[in-house]
């Protein structure tokens, strides 16, 4: 069996190998994509919301704005977990007219100050979270006690000044609670 070798120029060559049936072989460390968010650029958050149904209406559990100036946020995943049966919708671009409890984001490297850009409303005990309108993306039924996820893997972009919402449909007294996952990337950056 022989070997081509592609080298790299520069002080600190890299060395890749090409067998003879044109395979190349490399070693190569794999980190997930929120992994190197969290630990490269200190910039990976965690945030959770919850309300309780004071009405059979369609009820806002989350209200998410990207509040910065030259991000985009990148969304991985939704969890939903609801103590009755529930219809789960997420919306593109509502607007917040008001109400809600503000929630602060968990950067998930403990140790970085990094803080999020970010505008979050829980609709909480009182259920008076306003936001109406947007474009539904995303729809389910969510079972008692079955977490229920939604995983973009990132494909979810909120450019700056733009927001989602989370709602859930359900009886009086129900509780959802909402957790989701996003990072922050340069404006038009190519991945």
């Amino acid at each position: 069996m022989s070997f081509t070798v592609i080298e790299s120029g520069g002080n600190t060559p890299h060395r890749a190998l090409v067998d003879d049936h044109g395979r190349l072989s490399v070693k190569a460390g794999i980190v997930s994509h929120e992994s190197h968010h969290a630990s490269t650029h200190q910039n990976f958050y965690v945030a959770t919301g919850d309300v309780t149904l004071t009405a059979t209406t369609e009820t806002t559990v989350l209200y998410i704005e990207n509040s910065s100036s030259n991000l985009d946020m990148e969304v991985y995943w939704f969890t939903l977990g609801v103590n009755g049966n529930m219809g789960f919708e997420i919306y593109l671009d509502p607007t917040y007219t008001s109400g809600g409890s503000a929630v602060t984001s968990v950067n998930t490297n403990v140790g970085s100050t990094s803080e999020s850009s970010t505008t979050i409303y829980e609709g909480s005990t009182g259920a008076d979270l306003v936001a109406s309108g947007g474009s539904k993306i995303r729809g389910c039924f969510a079972g008692a006690y079955t977490p229920y996820n939604f995983d973009f893997k990132g494909g979810l972009i909120i450019p700056r000044t733009k927001a989602i919402k989370i709602t859930v449909t359900g009886s009086i007294g129900d509780i959802a609670k909402a957790s989701f996952s996003y990072s922050f990337h340069s404006i038009g950056t190519q991945l």
